[in-house]
């Protein structure tokens, strides 16, 4: 974090996804003025820490939003985390309700699950919120 501080930190992030058009420009931030009008002129200091748009550091490295029955309100995943095959899978599921649980049955010999079954972590946005 520190050398993404260095090399120009989220306002050069927003500034390289304004100029790409893939930031809503005109939205107003806390203090008054457009998102844009706070990073327009931000700078980039180290491109080996942030990549421009058109140049990303790795293909596919996006976040996507999954839906299925283990996850009908949506689930995030960080595509470059996970194997191609793995993100469209019909088969057994082993959940985990908290960190604790699926640190504590990931190395389980006994853990019911093969090669073709997957471990979730399930959160609750609710866990997020503070709100039960």
């Amino acid at each position: 974090m520190e050398g993404f501080f260095y090399a120009g930190g989220w306002p050069a992030v927003l500034r390289e996804l304004g100029e790409a058009g893939v930031l809503k420009r005109d939205a107003l931030t806390v203090n008054g003025k457009t998102i844009w009008e706070n990073v327009t002129e931000a700078p980039c200091w180290n491109r080996d820490v942030i990549h421009a748009f058109s140049s990303p550091f790795k293909a596919n490295a996006r976040i996507t939003v999954l839906r299925g029955n283990l996850a009908p309100d949506g689930a995030v995943i960080k595509l470059s985390a996970a194997s191609p095959h793995l993100l469209q899978h019909r088969g057994r599921a082993v959940v985990s309700e908290t960190i604790e649980d699926y640190h504590a049955r990931i190395n389980d010999q006994a853990l019911d699950i093969d090669e073709n079954g997957i471990m979730v972590l399930e959160l609750r946005t609710s866990w997020l919120s503070g709100n039960g």
